[in-house]
């Protein structure tokens, strides 16, 4: 079993957009308020709500934003 050390979350506000660049490997989760997520090249974007996390398997652009209001995100490895 492996853990993942989430780092600091990190505040996003509306109309933010975090590009993360080539994130393989990086764990991402939602510690309050719904974050989308979009990989370039994939065809289907992702909805983290407060709690769920998701691992990102790609080398592409991976951008991270809020979605109906504030969120925060945490990540680590």
């Amino acid at each position: 079993m492996s853990t993942t050390a989430f780092h600091e979350p990190l505040a996003l506000l509306p109309h933010d957009v975090l590009r993360l660049g080539d994130a393989h490997g990086l764990s991402l989760s939602s510690a309050g308020g719904t974050l989308w997520i979009t990989v370039d090249g994939e065809d289907r974007d992702i909805v983290l709500r407060p709690g769920e996390s998701i691992r990102i398997d790609s080398h592409a652009d991976t951008l991270v934003s809020p979605l109906r209001g504030p969120a925060r995100l945490a990540f680590g490895h």
